[in-house]
């Protein structure tokens, strides 16, 4: 591949690369010091940052649609991706359409048409209180259990 390398003082190099994770999704762009063998490094003609999360298929960076993944109470459980010249499978009802591969997006609850920060402590609360209603009733239900007996 042609290269816009740098020549710095000292006769080092420096090389452009796109970094791709296992499903050859664009995570980073660097500049090294010298050409390296890494099959998830790419060289790069010039360092790029559009090209982050692409695909990288066929010696192309290709644009990807994100997604959040809901689960059934509306709450980010993953962000999903798909090229975008692809169709989207039926089964992607639970996906709602994102602008870019934001992580930060998971545990957020979706209202509304907006993505919403919810307090773990409050849902924690709210899921630790209806467990010890469960135990409680259950501790009773034993209890006229041994009485009756």
């Amino acid at each position: 591949m042609a290269s816009n390398r740098v020549l710095l003082k000292g006769g080092i190099i420096m090389v452009n690369y796109a970094q791709i994770d296992e499903k050859n999704i664009v995570i980073g762009i660097s500049q090294l010091k010298g050409k390296i063998d890494n099959p998830n490094m790419i060289e790069l003609g010039e360092y790029d940052h559009s090209i982050l999360g692409k695909l990288y298929e066929n010696g192309k960076f290709i644009d990807m649609d994100y997604y959040a993944e809901l689960n059934n109470e509306s709450i980010v459980i993953d962000i999903v991706s798909n090229p975008n010249n692809k169709s989207i499978p039926k089964s992607w009802s639970n996906k709602i359409p994102i602008e870019h591969q934001d992580y930060s997006l998971i545990g957020c609850k979706y209202i509304d048409g907006e993505f919403v920060i919810i307090d773990p402590t409050v849902e924690a609360i709210k899921n630790l209180t209806s467990v010890v209603e469960n135990l409680t009733n259950q501790i009773e239900d034993l209890k006229n259990n041994l009485n009756n007996q």
